[in-house]
């Protein structure tokens, strides 16, 4: 990583602009791994030879690339959380929230496994140095808050956070594959399973 890169949210004004050039090219459902970084440079509308001075590779500016689309959208999510009093309502929101984001949040995945580029040997050294534990100790934080008023509100009595997390992140993965309800009434299903799950 450059030295110009010194804090992965807070890129300089044209590092910005090929994150969310990358952002713009996911939405439109491409693939990930036929990206050129001439096509996400022309879509910044800088020179190709801009993005390597602050990146090494494509993976590098892709794996960065999901980390800030990542911290942007939980900046709005949380905004948008504040909009809700109680925990019911905000746990709802979280999962149509996921649903409208899933092709974006689909990238962080993808470019933490690697598979944009098949078995990245190299992939821990591209990502900053203790990036993944704050930001696994950012969103535990952010997940506690929430079953924290879960708790006070009486919907929830477990209040391991470890266990928590085990519920929460399960819980997620099974929302990724709904089947044979509605919408609205598979969001209620998963909901009750995991205040369930909770108690």
């Amino acid at each position: 990583m450059s030295e110009k890169l010194k804090n992965i949210f807070d890129p300089p004004e044209k590092v910005q602009r090929i994150y969310e050039a990358i952002s713009e090219l996911v939405q439109e459902n491409r693939e990930i791994a036929a990206l050129k970084v001439q096509e996400i440079t022309s879509r910044a509308g800088i020179g190709k030879g801009t993005a390597y001075e602050y990146f090494s590779s494509k993976e590098e500016i892709i794996l960065h690339a999901g980390f800030w689309i990542c911290f942007q959208q939980n900046r709005e999510l949380l905004k948008e959380l504040e909009k809700y009093d109680d925990f019911q309502s905000k746990f709802m929101f979280l999962l149509g929230w996921m649903e409208n984001h899933k092709e974006q949040n689909e990238l962080l995945i993808k470019a933490l496994k690697g598979s944009f580029h098949g078995e990245c040997t190299q992939l821990k050294e591209l990502i900053p140095e203790g990036l993944i534990e704050k930001a696994k100790e950012y969103m535990t934080r952010q997940i506690n808050r929430l079953f924290d008023l879960g708790y006070r509100e009486g919907i929830i009595t477990i209040q391991d956070e470890e266990k928590r997390m085990i519920v929460f992140f399960g819980t997620m993965m099974q929302y990724r594959f709904m089947s044979g309800m509605s919408k609205e009434e598979y969001k209620q299903f998963i909901y009750e399973c995991m205040v369930k799950s909770l108690n």
